[in-house]
């Protein structure tokens, strides 16, 4: 598994700084963590998780991780042969609630709110909710700890890095410009350039791997409406 300052290494390798002279290995692994949230936009990491009931009026409503994006799939009861999925219908349908078959999400998109899983049926004591969620990769990484993004995409962030490298060389130069170049290019026309094409190479890369990504899946049933039948 490739660790958060492995990866920084690659990446201070890629800036031509592997002695960590011009940018400190925390500013790289800072700069990692945020190629990691970017990352997660595109590639959200899959997690599967169970929600245990306890007692014996559990409600409607449970918490789910506060870094869900998105849930794949609901299994109700768990462990059914064949499996039992839940299919989506919102909460405010008057036939959501105390109906078998359904679910619904409010996902909140907040670091200190969970979001929510309703269930249109009140699931009984001792038994399990099975979800698969999309989430975000971790970010609350040590140096020492592995990150989330499979090997072959640890390249894309490499040049997230790169990009926030030449921002911050930008950044320093329009603090201060460098008037004394000779001729109509100065540094700063460089840098602006540099860093708009490490960010047009950064881009590219990332729809290369979204275009890469295989579109097989779990999708819902598919049904005809009642005004056309007939496709």
């Amino acid at each position: 598994m490739t660790t958060l300052a492995n990866l920084a290494d690659r990446c201070q390798l890629a800036l031509n700084d592997t002695a960590a002279g011009t940018w400190s290995q925390d500013t790289v692994e800072a700069w990692c963590i945020d190629a990691i949230r970017d990352y997660s936009q595109a590639f959200p990491r899959v997690r599967a998780f169970t929600i245990d009931i306890s007692g014996a009026s559990p409600g409607h409503e449970f918490d789910l991780t506060t870094d869900t994006i998105d849930v794949v799939q609901v299994e109700y009861p768990d462990g059914e042969d064949p499996p039992v999925y839940l299919k989506r219908r919102a909460r405010t349908h008057p036939r959501f609630y105390y109906q078998t078959g359904y679910y619904d999400l409010e996902l909140l998109h907040d670091s200190q709110e969970f979001s929510i899983l309703y269930l249109s049926e009140e699931p009984s004591d001792g038994e399990t909710i099975a979800i698969q969620a999309l989430c975000h990769h971790d970010v609350t990484l040590a140096s020492g700890d592995d990150i989330t993004v499979p090997v072959e995409h640890e390249s894309i962030l490499v040049l997230y890095v790169l990009w926030q490298a030449f921002k911050e060389r930008l950044a320093t130069e329009q603090q201060d410009p460098d008037t004394t170049l000779a001729g109509a290019v100065t540094l700063l026309q460089q840098l602006v350039k540099g860093a708009t094409q490490a960010e047009a190479e950064y881009r590219r890369a990332l729809e290369r791997a979204q275009k890469a990504r295989s579109q097989s899946g779990i999708v819902g049933p598919w049904t005809a409406d009642r005004f056309d039948p007939i496709y």
